[in-house]
């Protein structure tokens, strides 16, 4: 395996070797994403597959290192992070022929001591760089980047909850890293105990097989730029424009594009984030990556209630990264983005500084068009906003890579991005505007109140709904058989009942005849609301258990994030809004 990043830009990055594994094996293996980069599923869960996911033993020729980069973390600026516990190990093409041999590491490495540099692998033809995929590892022991008394481990539960998250965020289509696989390493890792944080427990120790469009962060201009001045941003850019953005090339300004289409990417990323009530946790410059797919998922969570301040991080003690503030953290970052890139947008400073603010200044119609997209998809409504397609959030959830980038095309021309079709998005956002107050007012279930509308909408009758929340009569023919549902009939299954209060309020009685006015569209919503997300008592309980030598309850969990939209029976214990139990809900890096 070859890096083509470290390949062009070695002054990114550090040769190093992951410590030793006492007894690696095979927690979690993604037999799809597997397939889809020419991997063997079987292979990986054998002894050598979980050698080679703890980094212990190498294809030939792979010369893995700790990347570099900088960042500002909750807003204090850090010159130097960089992969403290983590290596990149090169690129996959999608498709790639066969399994590469492994080559076991020839003992324990000596701090520093580069992998097997002089070992050349075979020629083989060069791929198209969009279509590669970078293996990074997580949790493979200290690197020259890590921090203060920090042992470069990482735990079990943790690297589980990346795995399962990142499936889910594919599984509803928004752009995200992915799991290659969990693999335990047999060593024991001292962590405070999360119920008496004075005390510390022993916890399987374990490492993630991320794969990713690149790992280029925010944070890796901002290195770059500090290290390496103008020349080695200009290069970085150049690396990203072909790798993600090769139409960048053709603009008059390249960079400049560049930047224009991240800030596009953000924006439409964060906001299906909060269709799904995703709250990443740690949105600081080290963490967005220029790929627009999210990464680094520690202390994330989902709302149950649904409430704009939810914050699930251990470490965000101020709300700086809170659900509702997402958009504000991304908008804040991409500034820092611009801030490293100014040097190669122009050589005159002040248009330089202009021509960024003046990108910039689209994030946030950008945002808000796909929010009210997204949002009005979920209660039936389309509302096409200008330069993109009518595609809806959740239409092609098994497609091969729903975690892609948008394509090309769905980039407005610069100035277009603002606004959807006036006649539709007026009454659309109001209506999607005062459920989401009332959903907040009365604590109701985020996931579980957009399902429960799907009845009303197939009636066409809002009277129907009783003021407990249920409705009376069929909601549909076949309704009495509900239960009967099964995973190749996405729309068979009972729905979840409103939430009692909300029913109640006259204000909700009010909204639903406007609503009804939108003429709704059940089909819609079926496909774009998913029925479940990962519950975080449920998802804690399951990762629990896996630290505890009980892996079934996660691959319950992930079985059912991974085909959101369908009904499954017998999965509501897991699946069900926790109620009380996500009050105070606290979630861990795991470092």
């Amino acid at each position: 395996m070859r890096s083509s990043f470290l390949q062009d830009l070695p002054e990114l990055g550090i040769p190093w070797r992951a410590q030793p594994a006492p007894e690696p094996h095979s927690v979690l293996v993604n037999d799809g994403l597997a397939e889809q980069l020419g991997l063997d599923p079987q292979r990986l869960r054998a002894p050598a597959g979980a050698a080679f996911l703890t980094g212990t033993a190498l294809p030939a020729g792979t010369r893995p290192a700790a990347l570099a980069y900088a960042g500002h973390q909750f807003g204090g600026w850090s010159p130097r992070l960089g992969d403290g516990r983590a290596l990149l190990l090169g690129d996959l093409p999608d498709a790639a022929a066969g399994f590469p041999e492994a080559v076991a590491s020839p003992g324990p490495a000596a701090p520093g001591d580069p992998a097997d540099a002089d070992v050349d692998a075979p020629a083989r033809e060069t791929p198209d760089p969009a279509s590669l995929r970078e293996l990074h590892l997580k949790g493979t022991g200290r690197t020259p980047f890590a921090r203060g008394g920090a042992d470069g481990n990482a735990v079990l539960g943790p690297m589980l909850r990346e795995h399962v998250v990142g499936e889910f965020l594919h599984a509803v289509g928004i752009p995200t890293t992915r799991s290659l696989g969990v693999a335990a390493t047999g060593a024991r890792v001292p962590r405070p105990d999360r119920a008496d944080p004075r005390r510390t427990v022993e916890l399987p120790g374990a490492v993630l097989a991320r794969v990713a469009h690149s790992h280029v962060r925010v944070g890796t201009f901002q290195y770059a730029l500090s290290t390496g001045g103008p020349e080695l941003v200009r290069r970085l850019a150049h690396w990203c424009i072909t790798r993600h953005h090769p139409e960048a090339a053709d603009a008059a300004n390249p960079p400049l594009e560049l930047y224009r289409r991240v800030v596009f990417a953000q924006a439409r990323l964060v906001a299906a984030w909060e269709a799904v009530s995703f709250v990443h946790g740690v949105m600081n410059t080290d963490n967005m990556a220029l790929s627009g797919q999210g990464i680094d998922y520690g202390p994330c969570a989902f709302l149950d209630a649904h409430d704009p301040d939810a914050v699930f991080s251990s470490i965000d003690r101020t709300g700086r990264y809170r659900y509702r503030n997402q958009a504000a953290a991304a908008q804040w970052n991409l500034a820092r983005c611009a801030e490293a890139l100014l040097p190669v947008l122009d050589a005159e400073p002040d248009r330089a500084v202009d021509l960024a603010q003046e990108a910039l200044a689209e994030f946030p119609s950008a945002y808000e068009a796909e929010r009210l997209r997204l949002f009005a998809a979920r209660i039936g409504v389309r509302v096409q906003t200008r330069g993109q397609e009518a595609a809806e959030c959740g239409d092609s959830p098994d497609r091969a890579d729903a975690g892609g980038l948008a394509e090309p095309a769905q980039v407005p021309a610069r100035g277009a991005v603002a606004g959807s079709r006036a006649g539709a998005a007026r009454p659309a956002a109001s209506v999607v505007e005062d459920l989401l107050g009332l959903m907040a007012e009365h604590a109701a279930d985020h996931t579980d109140t957009f399902r429960a509308l799907i009845p009303v909408a197939e009636t066409g009758d809002p009277a129907q709904l009783a003021a407990d929340g249920s409705r009376s009569g069929s909601t549909r023919p076949g309704a009495e058989h509900a239960e009967e549902g099964t995973r190749d009939e996405p729309g068979g299954g009972a729905e979840p009942p409103l939430d009692p209060s909300l029913a109640a309020d006259p204000r909700f009685r009010e909204w639903l005849a406007r609503w009804h006015q939108l003429g709704p569209d059940p089909a819609l919503m079926r496909r774009s609301a998913p029925r479940v997300v990962p519950r975080n008592h449920a998802l804690q309980e399951a990762l629990d258990a896996a630290e505890a030598g009980e892996i079934g309850p996660v691959r319950e969990i992930l079985d059912a994030v991974s085909h959101p939209f369908e009904h499954r029976p017998g999965g509501t214990r897991l699946l069900a809004p926790s109620g009380s139990q996500a009050r105070g809900f606290t979630t861990y890096c795991g470092t």
